[in-house]
């Protein structure tokens, strides 16, 4: 699952058995995961997600794809 805060920053959690957790890795997580990394400093505008998959777009037209 994966949500956007009020402020454009990104929550994922549940299941990252094939790193859809946008964690950069397949690790077990527990409970709620701020999304950082290649997006700290930038404001999420849309996603999508499935059972093995994490699409992400922010401003500046950037898109970050967890296979």
């Amino acid at each position: 699952m994966i949500s956007i805060l009020d402020y454009g920053q990104l929550i994922t959690f549940g299941s990252n058995k094939f790193g859809q957790l946008a964690m950069g890795d397949f690790r077990e997580r527990a409970g709620i995961n701020l999304v950082g990394g290649v997006l700290s400093g930038r404001t999420v505008k849309d996603v999508a997600c499935g059972h093995n998959f994490t699409v992400i777009a922010t401003d500046g037209k950037y898109v970050h794809i967890s296979i």
